[in-house]
C-alpha cells in the first residue's frame, strides 16, 4: 500500500520500531470470525514534538448511536454497516517519521536502510488523527455536514433523501431514509476506499444489534461481552443476583490492607479491572431510555 519508503537514516534522527500483532475478531456469537495480523509502530518510542505534534481524534460515541438507532426505529429507516479495511494506511503524515525495518522482512540491497514513513501506520500517536483529518474532508467533499456537537457524526440532505453517518474509526454506521441513499453513499466511499460492505447493523463495538421493524423496535445487547468478562474473572458459576451488594453494608478504614502482605495480596486483585469492565457493561447497554423505541437486553448487573 506504498506504507514506506527505504532511506538511509539521517544523522542524529530518532527511529521508531515495530512488531507484529496477532489478534482474533469475534462476532456477535462471541465465536472467532477471522485471524488477523497487523503491523504495528512503536509509538510510546516516538518524540513529542520532533515525531508528533497533536494527537485529538475524535470517535461517535455511543450516545450517538443510541440516537441515530432511535431515529431508525421511529421512521422505519435503513440501518447498516460499511468497515474500511486498513483506515489508517490511507492516510498520509505530516510528519516526517523513520521506523525500522519489521523483523523478518529484509529486501535485497536495503538492509542498512530505514523505513520513511508516507502514510500513518497503526501505533503512531498521530495517526488516528491523520485518519479522521482524511475522511473528514471525504465527507465534506461528498457534501456531509458535520455535527456541532459530535464532531464524528455526518449528516447529508439532498431532495427527499436523507442520509447519517457515523464514524467509529474504521467503523462507519449509516442511517438512511432510503436504500438508494446508502447504496449512493457506499458506491462513492469505495471509489476512495477498498470498502467491506457488512449490510444490516449486528455488532458494533461487542454489541449486538437486532431490530423488530414491525415493532419498530431496535435492541442491543452485550451477552456475549458479558459472558467473556465472567469468564476472564473466574465468575463463570456464580448465582446472579437482583442485587449485587446489601445497601446497608458499611465499608470502613478498618478493612483497608494494613500489614505489607495484605497490600501484596491486594495487587493481585485485579479489581481496576474489574470495574472498568463492568463499566463499559453498565453504560454501553443501559440507556436512560423508555423501553419504545429501544430496548435494553443486557443481562448486566
Amino acid at each position: 500500500m506504498g506504507a514506506w519508503e527505504f532511506v538511509d537514516l539521517p544523522k542524529g534522527a530518532n527511529v521508531v520500531g515495530s512488531h507484529f500483532v496477532f489478534h482474533y475478531k469475534l462476532n456477535a456469537a462471541g465465536k472467532i470470525a477471522s485471524h488477523k495480523v497487523r503491523l504495528v509502530a512503536q509509538g510510546f518510542s516516538q518524540q513529542e514534538g520532533v515525531d508528533y505534534n497533536e494527537t485529538f481524534s475524535p470517535m461517535a460515541k455511543l450516545s450517538a448511536i443510541c440516537i441515530i438507532a432511535t431515529l431508525v426505529a421511529h421512521n422505519d429507516w435503513e440501518l447498516e454497516q460499511t468497515d474500511i479495511d486498513g483506515a489508517y494506511l490511507n492516510a498520509p503524515l505530516m510528519e516526517t517519521i523513520y521506523m525500522r525495518q519489521p523483523k523478518g522482512y529484509k529486501v535485497p540491497g536495503k538492509e542498512h536502510t530505514v523505513c520513511q514513513l508516507v502514510h500513518a501506520l497503526y501505533g503512531l500517536k498521530q495517526a488516528g488523527r491523520e485518519w479522521y483529518l482524511l475522511i473528514y474532508n471525504v465527507m465534506w467533499e461528498l457534501g456531509f455536514t458535520r455535527c456541532q456537537t459530535e464532531h464524528a457524526v455526518f449528516y447529508h440532505y439532498v431532495d427527499e433523501d436523507a442520509l447519517i453517518v457515523a464514524v467509529d474509526v474504521d467503523d462507519l454506521t449509516m442511517a438512511g431514509n432510503t436504500q438508494c441513499a446508502i447504496a449512493t453513499f457506499k458506491l462513492q466511499l469505495s471509489c476512495r476506499f477498498k470498502i467491506k460492505d457488512l449490510g444490516d447493523l449486528c455488532w458494533l463495538l461487542g454489541i449486538e444489534v437486532k431490530r423488530d421493524c414491525a415493532a419498530h423496535m431496535v435492541s442491543f445487547s452485550q451477552h456475549a461481552y458479558v459472558h467473556k468478562i465472567l469468564t476472564k474473572f473466574s465468575l463463570d458459576d456464580s448465582k446472579p443476583l437482583s442485587s449485587p451488594l446489601d445497601p446497608h453494608h458499611s465499608l470502613t478504614l478498618s478493612q483497608c490492607p494494613a500489614t505489607p502482605r495484605q497490600y501484596d495480596n491486594m495487587c493481585t486483585v485485579p479489581y481496576h479491572e474489574a470495574i472498568g469492565s463492568l463499566m463499559y457493561a453498565a453504560l454501553g447497554t443501559r440507556f436512560p431510555f423508555d423501553s419504545n423505541p429501544i430496548q435494553n437486553k443486557s443481562p448486566a448487573r
